[in-house]
This record gives structure tokens, C-alpha cells and sequence, in this order.
């Protein structure tokens, strides 16, 4: 024979499932806030950059000529 189902048990968890639906959809504008901040950027980083001052490094002098080989001592 078959197991008769209880209906509460049903009725129970569509009440759960709708009371969550419902404080999400009011706290809406709260939870966009918080996931467009995650997803920014940080924005100190940003304000660090452009307060950094460059050091400009002395141009290197010009690269030898010689060449010294190697491969045979190897």
C-alpha cells in the first residue's frame, strides 16, 4: 500500500521558501550594494597611483661589444 503523505510538511517548507523569497526582495537594494561592491574595484588603489612620484632611472650605457664564449668550458 501506499504511504500517505502529510500535508503540513508541504505547507511548511513553501512558507520557508516564501518568507526567504520575501526578505530578499526587501532587502533588494542592500544586497546589490554589497555585491557592486565586491565587484569594484578598490578604489585606493587607484588614489596611491596618482600620488606616487616616478624615479627616473639613469638610461644604461651602452652594452659592450665583446662577447666572451663559453660552451666549449661547459
Amino acid at each position: 500500500m501506499a504511504k500517505k503523505k502529510s500535508g503540513l510538511g508541504t505547507l511548511l517548507a513553501l512558507g520557508g521558501l516564501t518568507a526567504a523569497g520575501l526578505a530578499v526582495y526587501k532587502n533588494r537594494e542592500l544586497i546589490r550594494d554589497f555585491l557592486d561592491e565586491l565587484t569594484a574595484p578598490p578604489m585606493e588603489a587607484f588614489e596611491e597611483e596618482e600620488t606616487m612620484e616616478t624615479v627616473e632611472e639613469p638610461a644604461p650605457e651602452a652594452e659592450r661589444d665583446i662577447v666572451i664564449d663559453r660552451t666549449a668550458e661547459a
